[in-house]
């Protein structure tokens, strides 16, 4: 139909099965299961289609002003073009992400700068510089009426198993590593990891005796679970180079997410980190009409 496609993606064969999708005419916003982002330009449109997909892996952003329109996976390239003085930052945004780790309601730093939300399709009117979106599911803050556990679990189960074996299909025989902490991420990942015949390496980061004695509660639980799921343990060192590090990597990587300090670490060479997430990265945030 002459449109013109710049496609952001998590896995290499992705783009593969994007194609044959819209060769095959299907529906990407309701039926592609895989990890994008993409912009649309159709030939004799004022409309640039941004569709970013439901699993949140791929943080995108976007400028809207009479100025133009600028569409990028890097905050800091869209900054440093708009950004000119004190006078574009969003303090409204600056004083939310102080207090909550991240701006609300899709903002940033920047003004004018907006994060685009997993599971959203999104239109750009070229001539009125205006903005529409269609969210692929709401998240409601409400107590449901009526809950079916075992349900809900066997859904959970059946997500987490299928979503741990998509990775292995890309990464096949990869080096794969997880933090162990004792919480429940930890605890749940060398179980589906092992359910798809992959043995996971583990990590901890922090200080071992932080009261210079007894050694912590976190390395304590980390070592036994580590011990019955007969994995191979690994403590990293932590010093305040090495925070130092990895905060600049937060900050220029996602710096509208939330902090990874503990995640990265400098010890050992990590082709695939398996983690777990807050339900910020899906786009689980404060609704725009909280105040009703």
């Amino acid at each position: 139909d002459h449109s013109y496609y710049v496609v952001f993606a998590e896995f290499k064969n992705t783009i593969k099965k994007f194609e044959t999708c819209l060769y095959n005419g299907d529906d990407v916003y309701k039926s592609f299961p895989e990890v994008l982002c993409y912009v649309c330009i159709k030939k004799g449109s004022n409309d640039i289609e941004i569709y970013n997909s439901k699993y949140g892996l791929i943080q995108m952003y976007y400028y809207v002003s009479e100025k133009g329109v600028i569409i990028s996976d890097n905050f800091w390239d869209i900054a440093n073009i708009v950004c000119t003085g004190y006078e574009d930052l969003d303090l409204s945004s600056i004083r939310e992400s102080v207090i909550g780790c991240f701006p609300l309601f899709e903002g940033t730093y920047i003004k004018n700068v907006c994060v685009i939300n997993p599971g959203t399709l999104m239109r750009i009117d070229l001539i009125k510089n205006s903005v529409t979106t269609i969210e692929q599911y709401e998240h409601v803050y409400a107590r449901a009426k009526t809950a079916d556990e075992e349900k809900a679990l066997s859904s959970l189960d059946e997500s987490i198993h299928n979503g741990i074996a998509r990775i292995k299909e890309e990464m096949g025989n990869a080096e794969y590593y997880f933090g162990l902490s004792g919480g429940l991420d930890s605890r749940i990942i060398p179980h589906y990891m092992k359910r798809n015949n992959l043995i996971p390496k583990s990590f901890i980061i922090g200080t071992k005796r932080p009261h210079g004695l007894l050694l912590s509660q976190d390395y304590r639980n980390a070592r036994e679970i580590a011990h019955i799921c007969g994995i191979s343990h690994q403590e990293c060192s932590w010093d305040l180079e090495r925070f130092k590090k990895s905060r600049e990597l937060d900050i220029k990587n996602n710096p509208m997410g939330t902090p990874q300090f503990f995640k990265n670490q400098f010890d050992v060479k990590i082709d695939a980190l398996i983690t777990g997430g807050n339900g910020y990265i899906v786009g689980s945030t404060i609704p725009h009409n909280i105040e009703n």
